[in-house]
């Protein structure tokens, strides 16, 4: 890891009914499963994996269960497109907004995604 202790230059925000705004079906992000949970390690890994792309110092993710995600409308599915039935189960969403993915970082970064087995949360209408 490049930077040591980035944790510190992350923030989650976890407001449990965060999962019922209605902004939640406008936001593109990738969502990072973390079913156990996470700790400092898993946001230093995301952090010093995200920061080549980030516009600002600050990673803001955004937590949400199956259950968040499910009251929202979304469906979590595993690789083979089975629903991810645990409600606790966990995840951390990347709004894109904080990234640039501009001339070509996004194929790149996409295929990072799929390699830490991110995937993004759909638009309203997809």
């Amino acid at each position: 890891m490049k930077i040591a202790h980035a944790a510190q230059f992350v923030d989650v925000e976890s407001d449990p009914w965060l999962g019922y705004r209605s902004d939640v079906r406008q936001l593109h992000a990738p969502l990072v499963p973390v079913p156990t949970g996470y700790g400092t390690a898993t946001l230093d890994f995301l952090y010093n994996w995200l920061r080549v792309y980030m516009m600002t110092d600050q990673l803001v993710l955004i937590q949400y269960s199956a259950n968040d995600l499910r009251n929202a409308g979304f469906v979590a599915v595993d690789g083979e497109g089975a629903p991810l039935d645990a409600p606790d189960d966990l995840f951390l969403a990347i709004p894109e907004h904080q990234l640039d993915l501009s001339d070509g970082k996004r194929e790149q970064f996409e295929k990072e995604c799929r390699a830490v087995g991110a995937f993004w949360l759909p638009r309203a209408g997809e």
